[in-house]
């Protein structure tokens, strides 16, 4: 028997406040039979649902088997905010496209669109960040944006946006934060980020961080000059070009260098995943210190530093999706086993000077039945003066292996 022909209307029902739910997003309420949605917005909407039945629900995934248990042919499915922005109808088109069904998508009034109009101000300029359920990079967004929006979420909340940025040297850039944006008790506060570090607000809330020292990150090859050394070693500037261009960053991924030693591969990571994370991992106690400074040399806020030895540091740490492996202190089976139980599509990328070490990474990439095995041997010589003359003087060869992409079955 033929699936019942069923409408949905995705609607973008504004910020929340019932004064900014649209025209059309009320007629497609009353055109609809049964609506979904979050209590709050139910609330918001309860004078154009009236008596029909509600359902409070706000996973696209509940939503569609609601709808397709349900007997009536028209359905609401209520969104925060604009329905083509940072919302859940972006996972409900699909779902009930797979079914069939009719689909109309109704925008609406986006917090942010309506929080500049209360400040005066345009948001075409800006940036705009949702935290809601991501490990994002806060200070990195602030540190290379003049202006960016942040939409929070339960666990990062505006004051702790504030904290963030004061606790990373960002403490005088101006925050505006907007409470219950469109209710009648909607609140808006300004400060420096450092001024607002401990007071509350309601975690329905939207901030605007400017900061007028702001600047874009550059790309490209940092020159071996340009790092703090002390005496770590250090990944040299030839071989982290090559290293970096096998290990294929993409805008958002989260990496780990592990075996970080001064971070240089942290920051050059770091400059590549601009919109990523980069997870420095280093047992030395006395180089920490070097990979945060490096990092705050280059405006770089999207590093994380983390204390201790790999694997069993890695637990916490969220799946990567490219990991450089530079030291790894006679871990290294150890190391790729906590890797790719993480994530199996895991892109790795080795570094190794002895032929030992070569070996073993060979032996345990290929027992791993990694696809895509590259092995490349970078040998630098640089000119060196004697006198009035130059010299090319050599240095070790590396030996750069890549692999990774997805992994075979068997």
């Amino acid at each position: 028997m033929p699936e019942q022909h069923k409408t949905v209307y995705l609607i973008g029902v504004g910020p929340g406040g019932t004064a900014l739910v649209t025209e059309e997003a009320r007629n497609a309420i009353a055109a609809s039979s049964r609506v979904l949605g979050a209590p709050r917005l139910l609330a918001a909407c309860a004078g154009f649902i009236q008596e029909k039945p509600s359902h409070p629900v706000t996973d696209p995934q509940a939503m569609r088997d609601l709808i397709a248990q349900g007997e009536d042919s028209v359905w609401a499915a209520l969104f925060s905010g604009d329905a083509g922005a940072y919302s859940g109808a972006k996972r409900l088109v699909p779902l009930a496209r797979e079914r069939n069904w009719e689909v109309r998508v109704i925008s609406g009034v986006s917090s942010w669109s309506y929080f500049a109009a209360r400040l005066g101000r345009s948001w075409d300029d800006a940036n705009i960040v949702s935290l809601h359920g991501r490990w994002d990079d806060i200070v990195g967004h602030a540190a290379r944006n003049q202006a960016t929006f942040f939409l929070t979420d339960p666990k990062r909340t505006a004051d702790y946006i504030c904290r963030v940025l004061a606790d990373n040297g960002l403490g005088d850039a101006r925050v505006t934060v907007g409470e219950r944006l469109s209710y009648p008790d909607e609140k808006i506060t300004t400060g420096a980020a450092g001024d607002l570090t401990g007071m509350a607000f309601n975690p329905l809330s939207l901030a605007l961080v400017e900061n007028h020292r702001a600047r874009p990150y550059s790309q490209g090859a940092v020159p071996d000059r340009d790092f703090l050394r002390d005496r770590a070693p250090m990944t040299k500037e030839e071989v982290r070009g090559v290293a970096l261009g096998k290990l294929r960053l993409e805008d958002r991924s989260v990496a780990y260098d592990i075996g970080a030693g001064t971070g240089s591969v942290s920051c050059e990571m770091a400059l590549r995943a601009r919109n990523g994370v980069v997870f420095a991992v280093e047992r030395h106690p006395d180089r920490l210190g070097l990979i945060t400074e490096n990092s705050r040399r280059l405006g770089l806020y999207n590093i994380t530093v983390v204390a201790g030895q790999a694997p069993e540091v890695l637990a916490s740490l969220p799946p990567p999706d490219r990991v450089f492996i530079g030291g790894s202190s006679g871990n290294l089976p150890g190391i790729i086993a906590a890797i790719t139980a993480k994530n199996p599509r895991v892109r790795l990328v080795i570094t190794a000077i002895s032929l030992e070490t070569l070996t073993q990474s060979l032996t345990i990439l290929k027992e791993g039945a990694f696809v895509d095995l590259e092995i490349v041997q970078v040998n630098i010589s640089k000119a060196v003066k004697h006198g009035g003359y130059y010299l090319m003087e050599g240095t070790n060869p590396v030996y750069v292996i890549s692999a990774g992409g997805e992994a075979r079955n068997g």
